[in-house]
């Protein structure tokens, strides 16, 4: 018989690291995408098109 309670401690700590892990680079993503979307014309010209618009007459 062979004692695995710090193997298993362990097993779970670097799964632990993994998944914080895989959340920055999931994030690091995310911020890519975005700054590639607003960097893009089309988004730009979205932007410059809502700002034109007066919302208070929507909500009225």
């Amino acid at each position: 018989m062979q004692d695995i309670t710090e193997r298993k401690r362990w097993e779970e700590e670097i799964r632990r690291h993994l998944e914080e892990l895989q959340i920055e680079i999931d994030q690091s993503r995310r911020a890519t995408e975005v700054e590639m979307i607003t960097r893009s014309n089309y988004f730009q010209e979205i932007q410059e098109e809502i700002s034109g618009f007066d919302l208070d007459q929507f909500w009225s």
